[in-house]
């Protein structure tokens, strides 16, 4: 087999298989509903999470020890104001810094240093829904997009602290939006009207084009000889009793492939739908999923294999490609609101609004954990033994790894940490206010 599709039989093993993750679970230090999660992209070790009551709380992953029955607390956490946060999102290119905003109108950029400090803000005088920088290798890593309620979607520019676009078309508040991981000048944004636009930053002044659950084939440009076809003219009539819809309802969210060419997209009509970016087109795709109306967030695994989706008091896992329910997940008491993978590890976190964050893990894994830490009970009943009988005492956890069993750095793949986290962690000052 190629490497890639080993990979893809190695995480259709895993995903399909998760279960609630019963050592190195997650301490939430939240005390509302948590709206937004990020992992940082560049070493997938810093977890990321916001809530209703203005609290930011940072968990380094890489603290979880196979087998530990401690929960992960946060190794950072700030409260910024009583006001609600909707977004968060770790800065691509360097994960010590993030972005944060809410109702306030007003999104912080944060450098996760010690302390945590705001270095620059921007007020955008309309409550903030959603926040994207690109992740696109070529793209400009100072423009942030920011949605809210208002139809205008504003691209802001760190370098300027101003905006350097404002993109107009939709005729509702906007909920959703989201940078192509490919195409650097590309984004897409979803509204309250029901539609899903395509934008080109090169010119601003129009989308390019609308998304429409009607239309599931391509548009043939040339006939048969190679000549092109003329368009046909529509009266403006004819035009507005067809609006181009993407949802019955209102837009709740959007999540492009890791390629870039195919785009999901969720809606107040409980629907989830697969487009083809290029087109425009519906791939007709059915997910059996709940009518569900509250803005959610949803999240693609790498490959483009996977869809996890917050429903009511599960998360869903479907195959992308087909429709397929893959795996029900459920152990959140109240409503999941968000949730994101770790491929590095094959695993997926979810929060939601009984303020706690899950871990999901492969079998495998938990089941390996189960025995590393039944070994490591037995090792200390030996050694307290051997204590009471005068002889012998207790190994050490290094001891330990070193005789052949495996520490939890291994299912990731990080090398290395940054300078500043061994600082972050060793300070004594765990909160501070904005």
């Amino acid at each position: 087999l190629r490497p890639s599709a080993q990979r893809k039989r190695i995480a259709k093993r895993s995903y399909s298989s998760l279960c609630l993750s019963s050592y190195g679970d997650v301490a939430s230090s939240h005390d509302a509903p948590i709206t937004c999660m990020d992992i940082d992209s560049k070493n997938q070790r810093l977890l990321l999470s916001v809530d209703l009551h203005g609290k930011i709380a940072i968990h380094n992953l890489e603290k979880q020890e196979l087998g530990a029955m401690e929960k992960l607390s946060p190794v950072k956490q700030a409260h910024v104001s009583h006001s609600a946060l909707r977004s968060c999102q770790w800065y691509p290119p360097d994960p010590g810094v993030f972005v944060c905003a809410g109702v306030d109108g007003r999104m912080k950029i944060w450098a996760a240093g010690s302390p945590m400090r705001i270095i620059d803000e921007f007020k955008l005088g309309f409550p903030i829904r959603q926040t994207r920088m690109s992740t696109c290798p070529s793209a400009s890593a100072s423009l942030i997009a920011v949605c809210g309620e208002s139809p205008i979607v504003r691209v802001c520019d760190m370098l300027s602290g101003g905006t350097a676009h404002s993109l107009i078309g939709h005729t509702k508040s906007v909920n959703t939006v989201a940078w192509n991981p490919v195409k650097q000048f590309c984004l897409v944004t979803g509204s309250s009207d029901g539609t899903i636009r395509s934008w080109d930053l090169r010119r601003p002044k129009g989308s390019l084009h609308v998304f429409d659950k009607q239309k599931t084939s391509p548009d043939p440009e040339n006939n048969p000889d190679g000549s092109r076809k003329r368009k046909r003219q529509t009266s403006p009539s004819s035009s507005s009793r067809t609006p181009r819809r993407a949802h019955a309802g209102a837009v709740t969210h959007i999540k492009f492939t890791a390629k870039g060419d195919k785009l999901l997209s969720t809606g107040g009509d409980g629907r989830m739908r697969r487009w083809d970016v290029e087109s425009g087109c519906n791939s007709m795709v059915h997910y059996s999923t709940a009518n569900v109306s509250a803005i959610l967030r949803i999240d693609v695994s790498l490959y483009d294999q996977y869809i996890a989706y917050p429903e009511k008091h599960q998360v869903r896992i479907f195959e992308a490609h087909s429709g397929k329910t893959m795996r029900t997940l459920q152990g959140h008491f109240d409503p999941v609101l968000c949730c994101t993978f770790r491929d590095s590890c094959q695993e997926l976190y979810s929060a939601g609004a009984d303020h706690s964050i899950l871990r999901w893990v492969p079998k495998s894994m938990e089941d390996e954990a189960k025995s590393v830490s039944l070994e490591r009970v037995k090792q200390q009943r030996s050694a307290a033994a051997a204590a009471d009988r005068g002889a012998g005492g207790n190994p050490s956890s290094a001891d330990y790894y070193h005789t052949g069993m495996r520490s939890r750095g291994e299912y990731d793949g990080y090398y290395g940490e940054p300078d500043w986290l061994d600082a972050w962690t060793s300070s004594d000052d765990d909160a501070v206010g904005a």
